[in-house]
């Protein structure tokens, strides 16, 4: 309902704070009902504030409302997505990187098209994520696209650029290793290193990546998840029951 009344207020507005506000109180409904598991519930708030997402983009507005147009259909596919909604998700991302391209939006954008098959749009994304990340100069980020692109080029055939993407990759992930400032740049360098060698098959170099990564995730618990979840994927793709133990004894001391 909320949606619908704050449509008809915001029509006479030229305000942005205003219609920020109305945006906010939209995605507050939406991670509420995500909250709930009720997905249907979240959908039906989005299909009523559809006119609503429309206002915001006005000229008026000189595009400074938050939440924007394009985060509120990218928070909506990233749902559907984890809800394994391919089919559903895929329409709002689409959106949201024609109102606003961003990298978080394309990586997953890519990592559905990588599930549907569609292999040549999952690396086109994938272009457009390296094209945004060079004009941030994330060392980590850019390394982890490689990554990708490596395994979509690799399930395409295209053995010989995919092992230069891996190359690539691994001499990012050093660098953002050694550009890595804080606890938090060094733990998300790591993890990404770790899941470069694990390619390489350097087993050794690979521990000793994710205990790196440990010892910077100490202090903060977002950081230990990540790390512990990465550590544990590995163990079980890789039947490494030593591995396996370390990340439940980590989980359980954080």
């Amino acid at each position: 309902v909320a949606p619908l009344l704050l449509s008809q207020a915001l029509e006479g507005s030229d305000q942005t704070r205003e219609a920020s506000w109305a945006l906010r109180f939209v995605l507050e409904g939406i991670l509420q009902a995500e909250a709930l598991g009720d997905l249907p519930a979240a959908r039906r708030v989005f299909a009523r504030a559809e006119p609503l997402i429309a206002l915001s983009r006005r000229d008026v507005y000189g595009g400074r409302v938050t939440p924007s147009a394009s985060r509120l259909h990218f928070f909506m596919g990233a749902m559907e997505a984890g809800a394994g909604e391919l089919q559903r998700a895929h329409p709002h991302l689409e959106q949201a990187v024609e109102l606003e391209p961003t990298a978080d939006a394309f990586r997953l954008l890519a990592s559905i098209d990588r599930q549907r098959r569609d292999l040549k749009g999952a690396l086109a994304s994938l272009d457009r994520v390296l094209e945004l990340s060079k004009g941030t100069g994330d060392a980590a980020m850019q390394a982890e696209t490689h990554l990708s692109r490596f395994e979509v080029l690799r399930e395409m055939g295209d053995n010989a650029r995919a092992a230069e993407g891996l190359e690539t990759a691994l001499m990012l992930g050093l660098s953002a290793r050694t550009a890595a400032q804080t606890g938090q740049e060094l733990a998300v360098a790591e993890r990404v290193l770790g899941r470069v060698l694990e390619r390489y098959d350097a087993k050794e170099a690979t521990r000793r990546a994710a205990k790196r990564a440990y010892e910077a995730s100490r202090n903060d618990i977002r950081q230990m998840t990540e790390t512990v979840l990465d550590t544990s994927r590995r163990a079980l793709t890789l039947g490494d029951l030593r591995t396996a133990r370390d990340s439940v004894r980590h989980a359980v001391s954080a």
